[in-house]
């Protein structure tokens, strides 16, 4: 049977080894805090990065719609020269030669 003092012995290892757990515990919250922390801030600087993309996609996207559509009305005008001067060039063929 144990007596007292070898109760008391092993009863303050146990705490020694309880109290060495803590601190060890303690370090790794902190550890982990931190690493949320740096966490966090790698989240937010993606998040505004993610804005800024979104930003410059949208303004590139309103910027292609407005070359599209002025590349549309030049080829519009582009046609319709096309077809006066095959009018003029058909005239011209066409006409019957001078009387002699």
């Amino acid at each position: 049977m144990q007596t007292l003092a070898e109760r008391h012995v092993e009863l303050s290892r146990v705490v020694e080894l309880q109290a060495e757990r803590h601190v060890a515990l303690s370090g790794l919250v902190g550890a982990e805090a931190e690493s949320n922390t740096q966490l966090r801030a790698i989240v937010q600087a993606m998040a505004e990065d993610t804005a800024e993309l979104k930003a410059a996609l949208q303004a590139l996207t309103k910027r292609n719609d407005e070359e599209y559509h002025r590349l549309l009305e030049a080829q519009r005008h582009t046609g319709e020269r096309l077809n006066a001067l095959i009018q003029v060039v058909d005239g011209m063929v066409r006409r019957p030669p001078p009387p002699q």
